[in-house]
């Protein structure tokens, strides 16, 4: 299935799960968080909660955030607010996210494996004036992670790669 307003994005169902490649990738990834190997019979995309769903043989209705799940309304103002960049991405071994905003009560920054696993996660408290953020990832293979950075409860998440 194709994502419109994408790099090109493509989710794949197969017989063992579900996967996506983009312009900006060389091979398919897995992409089923939360999904076990069954095979996928359909799969629909619903940009307006910018889902996408795959009917299952045997696990019913499985659903996901869609692969550049960055642009959500929610998403938006949680970085027009406290704002924060992260560079660079692509990465080799690590990447910085330096926080702008001062007087930031709580922030998380939790990063997932395309299998939504947690390899990262830490949390920092009464933050003020500009903060720099230094993740090491030179012990995880290359591919493509999801960073989620959380600001006094207002969620965002970027698609990092590392080469």
């Amino acid at each position: 299935m194709y994502e419109n307003n994408s790099d090109d994005g493509l989710y794949i169902g197969t017989d063992i799960g579900v996967f996506y490649r983009d312009s900006t990738m060389t091979d398919w990834i897995p992409f089923m968080t939360g999904l076990p190997n069954v095979p996928v019979q359909e799969l629909e995309i619903h940009y307006g909660t910018g889902k996408i769903r795959a009917a299952t043989f045997g696990r019913g209705l499985w659903e996901s955030d869609l692969y550049g799940i960055n642009t959500s309304a929610n998403n938006s103002a949680a970085a027009n607010d406290k704002s924060f960049s992260v560079h660079p991405n692509p990465f080799t071994d690590e990447f910085h996210i330096t926080l702008q905003k001062q007087n930031i009560a709580q922030a998380t920054f939790i990063v997932e494996n395309i299998l939504g696993e947690t390899i990262f996660s830490k949390q920092e408290n009464n933050l003020s004036g500009t903060y720099t953020k230094t993740l090491d990832l030179r012990k995880f293979s290359r591919g493509v992670y999801l960073l989620h950075v959380v600001l006094d409860g207002e969620r965002t998440v970027r698609k990092m790669v590392k080469q």
